[in-house]
């Protein structure tokens, strides 16, 4: 995991029985997260997100906020629906904890650059 500059991350819960599971509380800001097995989610202000074998990012970009899927496949739910996102660079943008997450769309490459830059080892 790699957490954005003034992001703010709770570590919920972990357990380690030869896999690591647990969940991830995202209050504010960015992260890239990658997982190699499921079992884990990250709650944030607007959705769960159900991980299994992925890298991702979510966190707040262009007044909004957003996910990118680069690898895998996540589980995004929340009051509103729940969703799939199961395709490399394609995003999505969530606008309230009770409305579903936007339909998918492919990321233009300078929004990539800018959401990916926001959680980075520099």
């Amino acid at each position: 995991m790699t957490i954005g500059v003034g992001a703010r991350v709770v570590l919920d819960s972990v357990v380690y029985d030869g896999d690591v599971t647990g969940a991830i509380s995202l209050f504010k800001g960015a992260t890239r997260y990658i997982s190699s097995k499921g079992g884990n989610n990250i709650v944030t202000p607007f959705a769960t997100i159900g991980i299994s074998g992925t890298d991702f990012w979510v966190g707040e970009i262009d007044g909004v906020y957003g996910m990118l899927l680069l690898r895998g496949a996540v589980v995004v739910s929340n009051d509103g629906g729940s969703v799939i996102l199961d395709e490399p660079l394609q995003g999505r943008v969530i606008y309230s904890s009770s409305t579903a997450p936007a339909d998918p769309t492919l990321w233009p490459g300078d929004r990539r650059a800018r959401a990916l830059a926001g959680a980075a080892f520099n």
